[in-house]
Order: C-alpha cells, then structure tokens, then sequence
C-alpha cells in the first residue's frame, strides 16, 4: 500500500528517501507521487521532526550515519540549525496528512505512528474518514495496486515459462 500511495522507494536513489533530507534541503526529482505528505514545510511538522531526531541522537550518539546525516542538514539549512538550537522535545505520533496523487488527486489521511516498546520499530498507519471520497481514493489505490501485483506475477510466470534460447 506504500507504493500505491506514496511510490515504490525503490524506485528513488536512497538519499531521496529520508524524511530529513526531503523537508530541509533540496525537493527530491519528480516522479509523479509525492515522496511524503504534503504539511511536510510545517513548522509544526517540522519542529516535531527535530524532536524526534534529538530521542535518536540521545539513543545513538555514536551512529556515523546519523553524524553524517546532521553534518549534511546543519551545513545546508539555516532553518534546521535554528530548529535544533531550541528545547523542544516530542515525537511524531500521527496526525492529519493531506497528498495529492497522479491516480486520484488530493487525498487526506489520517496517520498514526505505533511505537513498539523496547524496540527501535515503528509502524504507520493510515486511514481515511469512512463514508467520505477520501476513503474511496484509498479504496481505488488498494485495488489498483493489488490489479499491478497481480498482473506482475502473471509477466514473471509467463517469464519463467519461456524456453531458454540457445546462443
């Protein structure tokens, strides 16, 4: 469901998929979805994005992909530097997200990050209001994607199938 309503990361190079890099420093190339949702240039969203990377700093003081990470934003964005000086703490635990999409245009959701306790895992959820045409957009994104899975395992039976050709 991530690739329906967000894009397949996979398709993006890896700088292009984190959240720090996308909202403090240049907009990632254009693929037609949004890479994140759209109240990402928030200073709310943004604040509370700090905050969370302050719990990661405290967590992992020594992570050098973190440092380099930090190096990157603090060489490259002033309103990060000025967002890191300020004592906020606070994480991410959801709220309302509004996307648009190339299928079905603006969709709001709304997300909830679940923390495992003891664990470094989350997980995000979204939901649309039942009953509203938000809901329907992510209903027609579900079946779309589930028709493309679908027809891709179909492409690589077919594959499978062909005889080897000789050379």
């Amino acid at each position: 469901m991530w690739a329906a309503l967000l894009g397949d990361p996979s398709l993006r190079p890896p700088e292009e998929r984190n959240l720090v890099r996308a909202v403090f420093k240049e907009p990632p190339s254009d693929t037609g979805y949004p890479l994140f949702p759209a109240e990402q240039s928030t200073t709310e969203f943004k604040a509370a994005l700090v905050a969370d990377l302050r719990i990661t700093h405290g967590a992992y003081p020594h992570d050098e992909e973190f440092k380099a990470l930090m190096g990157e934003v603090m060489s490259s964005s002033e309103e990060f530097r000025g967002l890191w000086g300020a004592p906020a703490l606070g994480s991410r635990l959801g709220g309302h997200k509004r996307l648009r999409h190339p299928l079905v245009g603006e969709i709001g959701l709304d997300s909830d990050v679940l923390k495992v306790p003891d664990h470094d895992v989350r997980i995000v959820t979204c939901t649309a209001e039942p009953g509203t045409p938000d809901e329907e957009k992510l209903e027609y994104l579900r079946v779309a994607a589930a028709q493309a899975a679908q027809a891709a395992q179909a492409d690589q039976a077919a594959q499978a199938a062909l005889p080897l050709s000789s050379g």
